[in-house]
């Protein structure tokens, strides 16, 4: 390609300016720019950036920022840079920062490529250049590609140079070197390695015309920028940049995990290992040793002890056999493939021992047949076991059946025990749960039942009540012996039998007399009395009359329980007894509450104690209408908040609940640490 020498482009502007007035003109100034080049014909390659640099020149003082640049390319494709500014677009006007200015074209076609440069000036005064870039395909492009894209400190990673190579004159020759972005030594960053020797920055070697590949090893924390650069002996160059991540040494953690812990002799154990990757990615060898004679298989292969046995990251699955009858101890080393390995260990304790044929032993505690009444809790004896290899925390034991107390009837426990081969021993106990409660009878009404000779007698009802069976009383039968028209004491008896056969009776007094009972009337009186301590209950009283004796009120007994210093229901039986000897009786019912919250009275409610003293409560005082407290029984909120050893305000809350399920006021007493 012809080269041309460096000329001088000339560009004259030439600018008049007229100004009229008063009809007459005069010469302005006329500033004049020019443009000077190195060459406007240029030989490139294809995708290579070629610089041109440009000078602007005036005969007046103009200073940076006066001057525009834009670039149109007529001919070709491509991109056009200037220094260090981004590629922009044709036809748009950029600001000059200098007035000598570097013009970089990167042709994307081969052949001739056109481009016209204007610049303008202030006063929009533009001149143009064209400039001419023979752009020729160099025969080679590549690329580097780390694999994988990061590294680890002390690890090497593979540089994958991909040559594409379209020249085809066999007289090419290439050569490739490295040099660190924005740094003049790699020291302490990382090293280029071709087959294990370091290669120094900025040092062409000889490299083939195809794909090679060089090794990185990082030497520090964070990303190491370079630049790869080929060139060939026709002068040709090509720049690659690439960035690669140093990352800490991998590290992992290593289990192993067997699914049981005793075997028979030539039987495999289940073994998981597990492998949790904490930094970086790696792979992985295992081996082991045992201390009896044993094997793993892993992935269908079995290994001998001290085999290498390639293991993968996460959970995975082993078998160990152990043909000795011992304690095998197996000892796991899992190392990661690493220019500064790694190494876990993990261990593993299995009893392998001779087939066992024998069954365990089992037998029953208590009785083998056991009876219990319904409704009683049944508390199983269970059974004593053994084994003539096993211990018996090994033993597995089994129950299947369960007992109903509820429901009288013959149940069957069946207990079987396992040992670790397999073999069975069961026993059965029996257990009767018979029904021996009578059912209960609940006679309604009076009882004597009294009434006047020739009157109709009505009978109260009865209930009755089973353990289990529950309400019988539809199954009650009445027997009646009463002569109604004739005076003397009879009887009514009540009978029900439940679901086991058991007879419940009830028997009710009936009298016969000439005469009605006397009768009771209770004065009127609050039923529902509030507790007061010390208070006594002064009950209003009852009358008695009798159609042939008459009054008969100060013939009444009464039967007072009521105590108004407990709450509860409580009852006043009133009886009185005709001249017939006829007795009556009338109950009052009386519900004691108690409604009145306990008190509690603090002896102080703020103080201040020092930093680094015991706390100790002054107390105070409980009163209760009802329940004898003492402070001792209040709850005190918030001690476990109190620091006496950090200065400040702190609140203690007193609260008691009497035994009627009444609660006292919140008290407060501020407590104040100082220093």
């Amino acid at each position: 390609m012809k080269k041309h020498n460096k000329f001088i482009l000339g560009v004259l502007l030439l600018v008049t300016l007229l100004i009229a007035c008063s009809k007459e003109i005069s010469d302005d100034v006329i500033e004049i720019f020019t443009i000077e080049t190195s060459e406007t014909i240029v030989d490139s390659f294809l995708e290579i950036p070629k610089a041109i640099e440009l000078t602007i020149a005036a005969d007046k003082a103009f200073v940076i920022g006066d001057f525009d640049l834009k670039y149109e390319i007529t001919n070709g494709s491509g991109t056009v840079t200037i220094g260090d500014t981004e590629t922009f677009e044709e036809n748009t006007y950029i600001r000059l920062e200098s007035l000598v200015n570097k013009i970089y074209y990167k042709g994307a076609s081969s052949g001739s490529n056109t481009i016209l440069v204007t610049i303008k000036d202030r006063n929009d005064r533009e001149v143009t250049i064209e400039l001419t870039y023979n752009v020729e395909d160099p025969g080679f492009n590549f690329k580097v590609i780390p694999t994988p894209v990061s590294g680890y400190i002390g690890g090497t990673i593979a540089l994958d140079i991909d040559m594409t190579i379209t020249s085809a004159s066999n007289n090419i020759t290439y050569e490739t070197k490295y040099s660190v972005s924005g740094a003049t030594d790699i020291t302490g960053l990382g090293i280029v390695l071709i087959d294990g020797e370091a290669l120094a920055t900025d040092t062409y070697v000889t490299t083939p015309a195809e794909d090679f590949s060089w090794q990185f090893a990082g030497e520090r924390l964070g990303p190491v920028k370079m630049i790869f650069t080929v060139k060939n002996n026709l002068g040709v160059e090509i720049h690659k940049d690439v960035e690669i991540a140093v990352t800490e040494t991998p590290d992992f953690t290593f289990k192993a995990n067997a699914m049981a812990s005793t075997a028979l002799i030539n039987e495999g154990v289940t073994i998981d290992f597990i492998i949790t990757e904490t930094v970086g990615a790696s792979t992985y060898i295992m081996n082991y040793i045992t201390s009896n004679e044993g094997s793993l298989e892993y992935n269908g292969i079995v290994y001998e002890p001290g085999d290498d046995i390639e293991i993968e990251a996460g959970q995975t699955t082993g078998n160990y056999t152990g043909i000795d009858i011992a304690e095998h101890t197996i000892e796991f080393a899992v190392i990661n493939i690493n220019t500064i390995p790694v190494q876990n260990n993990a261990t593993v304790n299995l009893n392998y021992k001779e087939p066992d044929f024998e069954a365990p032993v089992i037998e029953l505690n208590g009785n083998s047949e056991i009876i219990i009444n319904a409704g009683e809790a049944f508390i199983d004896p269970g059974v004593t076991v053994s084994d003539n290899i096993d211990a018996v925390e090994d033993l597995v034991i089994s129950i299947d059946g369960t007992v109903d107390i509820n429901s009288p009837k013959t149940y069957s426990i069946k207990y079987t025990v396992a040992d670790t081969s397999e073999n069975e021993a069961s026993v059965t106990r029996t257990v009767i749960v018979v029904d021996k409660e009578l059912p209960v009878i609940t006679i309604a009404g009076d009882d004597p039942l009294v009434f006047k000779i020739g009157s109709t007698l009505q009978y109260p009802n009865a209930t009755a009540i089973d353990n289990v069976d529950g309400n019988l009383t539809d199954a009650i039968i009445v027997t009646d012996s009463v002569d109604q028209d004739k005076i003397g004491e009879y009887s009514i008896t009540y009978t029900v039998t439940d679901s086991s056969m058991n007879i419940g009776t009830a028997i009710r007094k009936v009298i016969v007399i000439r005469d009605n009972p006397p009768i009771i009337t209770l004065k009127n009186g609050p039923s529902v009395f509030n507790a007061v301590r010390g208070g006594v209950y002064v009950d209003p009283g009852a009358t008695a009359t009798d159609d042939l004796d008459g009054d008969i009120t100060s013939q009444i007994k009464v039967n007072n329980e009521v105590k108004l210093t407990t709450p509860g229901d409580y009852k006043v039986t009133y009886t009185v007894t005709d001249s017939y000897d006829q007795t009556v009786s009338k109950v009052r019912n009386i519900e004691i509450n108690d409604t009145e919250k306990p008190v509690v009275t603090l002896s102080s409610i703020g103080f201040q104690i020092k930093k680094g003293s015991v706390y100790v409560d002054p107390g105070g005082t409980v009163t209760d209408n009802v329940d004898n407290f003492t402070f001792d029984d209040v709850e005190i909120l918030g001690l476990q908040d109190l620091d006496t050893n950090t200065p400040g305000l702190y609140t203690l809350d007193y609260i008691i609940e009497d035994t009627a399920g009444n609660i006292s006021d919140l008290e407060i007493r501020l407590i104040t640490v100082v220093e």
